[in-house]
C-alpha cells in the first residue's frame, strides 16, 4: 500500500491521470516461489487431494505446528492436510492460532469459498493443474491487490488499471502450460514477452 501510495503521489505531481499496475503478473507467468512446495508433489497426487479436507492430518498438523523448527515439513503437511485452506492463508499461515473458538467455523467457510472457485476452473480439462492453482490465486488475491492499489491511487484521484486482468490476456496465458512459463528460470516467459 505504501509503495502504491508514493507512486500515485508522484504521478499526481506530474499531472498523470492513469497508471498501469502489474497486478496478476505473478499468477499468469508461473506463480510465486512458495508454489514450488506444490510442484514437489506428483501432479496426479496434487490434483486429486487439492479439493479435499483430511481431518486426521489437520489434527496432526496442529500438533506439529507448535514446534518452531521443521518449517519445510510443516508447510508440506499444511498443503496435504487441506490444500484449499492453506492456499487462502499461505501468505501468513500462522494467524489461525489467534482465532479462538471460531477457528473451525472460519476454516470451513474459507475452504468452501475456495472450493467453489476451484470446482469452476477444474471443469476445464484443457488447463493444467498448476494453471488452475494460479487461477485460484488470481481469483482470491487479485481482489485484495486491487483493493490496496485502489485505496492508494484514488487518494490522489489517480486511476489505476491492470492490463494483465484483460480477459484476452488471461485466456491466452492459461492456455500455455505451466512448465513453459518457468523452464528458463523464474518468470522467464514474462521477461521474453517484455523484450
Amino acid at each position: 500500500i505504501i509503495v502504491f501510495y508514493l507512486l500515485a503521489k508522484a504521478a499526481k505531481e506530474k499531472n498523470i491521470k492513469v497508471i498501469l499496475t502489474g497486478t496478476g503478473g505473478d499468477e499468469l507467468f508461473g506463480g510465486y516461489p512458495w508454489q514450488n512446495q506444490i510442484r514437489r508433489l506428483p501432479t496426479f497426487f496434487a490434483s486429486n487431494i487439492f479439493s479435499k479436507r483430511f481431518l486426521f492430518l489437520e489434527k496432526v498438523y496442529e500438533k506439529i505446528f507448535k514446534v518452531n523448527f521443521l518449517n519445510k515439513i510443516k508447510n508440506i503437511l499444511e498443503v496435504l492436510r487441506s490444500p484449499l485452506t492453506w492456499h487462502l492463508k499461505s501468505w501468513n499461515n500462522q494467524y489461525v492460532s489467534f482465532l479462538g473458538p471460531e477457528k473451525q467455523n472460519i476454516i470451513k467457510r474459507m475452504y468452501n469459498l475456495n472450493k467453489s472457485y476451484f470446482d469452476q476452473i477444474d471443469k476445464n480439462s484443457n488447463i493444467d493443474f498448476f494453471n488452475k492453482f494460479n487461477f485460484l490465486t488470481l481469483t482470491i488475491f487479485g481482489v485484495e491487490q486491487h483493493h490496496k492499489t485502489d485505496i492508494s491511487s484514488m487518494f490522489y484521484s489517480v486511476e489505476n488499471r491492470a492490463p494483465f486482468y484483460d480477459h484476452n490476456v488471461i485466456n491466452f496465458m492459461f492456455g500455455i502450460r505451466d512448465k513453459e512459463k518457468y523452464k528458463k528460470g523464474y518468470k522467464s516467459l514474462l521477461k521474453i514477452f517484455s523484450k
